[in-house]
């Protein structure tokens, strides 16, 4: 029986569309579903810091000097308040296990404080008293070399540096630390504004303007491009940033008074920083604080968390689509892939799939 090449190509047609739904339908059912398992922390302070360990040991830290920490998966939390900082802001701790880790103190004071059996005693290890100090980030590039961030000072960020692990700090010299422009500075809001990976360091801006900064030699030399997030007000620019190769990254942001408006509020790279694009498909939400990459179970998701909830893509960021819970400050990823969060009123939770 012969067929007309009208026929033929109407048969390839039902066929090509045939084939695309049984694998998009694939796709679909492949997707896993997320949800936050919220746990009880004991406090309810704001957190703004945290450092995930593993799927059983993570640490958290915020307002009025509290630490918080978990060895049991968040089965029970032990933590109290920093000797000396109880009116300080602790926005940035690292982890490097259930014992030692370093934790960041934002404004004057500006303090880094360790402990080694922990959390039980904390020894302050660098101390900036000079009223403008105003720290926001901080990040370990491996066990000994670690950075912090903070606002302008004489014209460049405050920028010091440790190559110990934590144990003594001191300041890169003036025309090592980047140079904003006026009215450009950083966010504590999740104490993710800085990355350090390998020989790399970046650090993202807000204000007057939205833009990445990249070291490539471990912070002596620096050059900066501009992103597509929102900008021009106090309240705009990047406030997480994250790096999964040297070359491929994220950024999220926005407007922190406007936590539901999803405009210009991320930007991604392939060239690492030196150019970035708003992307396409659907976007995070709304204003997002902080973001990560877990890899595992075959899926490579970025959870992007802020004040009004958070997002899930498959995509590396092109595509996004909301994870059903609260809002947070802060998220982070163990080793093992683990995503733990926290945020306002004490709240933790840990990501977990259904």
């Amino acid at each position: 029986m012969r067929h007309s090449a009208r026929t033929f190509a109407s048969l390839l047609v039902v066929l090509s569309l045939s084939l695309l739904l049984a694998l998009s339908t694939t796709v679909v059912a492949q997707q896993p579903h997320l949800e936050w398992a919220l746990q009880e922390s004991g406090t309810d302070a704001s957190l703004r810091g945290l450092s995930a360990v593993s799927d059983r040991v993570a640490w958290a830290t915020g307002s009025n000097g509290t630490w918080l920490r978990t060895i049991d998966g968040g089965a029970s939390w032990q933590g109290g308040q920093i000797a000396g900082a109880e009116e300080l802001g602790v926005r940035d701790i690292h982890a490097f296990d259930e014992l030692h880790a370093v934790a960041l103190t934002i404004g004057s004071p500006g303090r880094v404080y360790r402990t080694h059996d922990g959390g039980y005693s904390w020894q302050l290890v660098f101390e900036d008293d000079r009223p403008e100090v105003f720290f926001n980030c901080m990040d370990f590039a491996d066990e000994k070399r670690g950075y912090a961030v903070g606002d302008p000072m004489g014209g460049r960020f405050l920028f010091i540096e440790t190559r110990d692990g934590g144990k003594n700090w001191a300041p890169l010299s003036a025309p090592s630390r980047p140079e904003p422009g006026d009215g450009e500075a950083q966010f504590a809001a999740s104490g993710t504004c800085l990355q350090a990976r390998g020989e790399n360091v970046w650090i993202g801006s807000g204000g007057s303007r939205a833009r990445v900064f990249r070291s490539p030699d471990r912070g002596r030399t620096w050059d900066a491009a501009s992103t597509t997030l929102q900008h021009g007000a106090a309240s705009k620019g990047v406030f997480g940033l994250l790096f999964w190769t040297d070359r491929d990254g994220v950024v999220v942001g926005g407007d922190y008074t406007r936590e539901t408006d999803p405009t210009d509020g991320l930007a991604i790279t392939t060239d690492g920083g030196a150019s970035w694009s708003a992307g396409g498909g659907t976007r995070p939400g709304g204003f997002r604080s902080a973001v990560v990459r877990s890899q595992q179970d075959g899926f490579a998701a970025l959870v992007a968390v802020g004040p009004s909830g958070s997002d899930l893509s498959l995509d590396d960021g092109r595509a996004w689509t909301p994870i059903e819970g609260p809002g947070f400050h802060v998220v982070s990823l163990a080793a093992d892939g683990t995503i733990w969060a926290a945020g306002a009123e004490g709240r933790i939770a840990r990501l977990v799939r259904r």
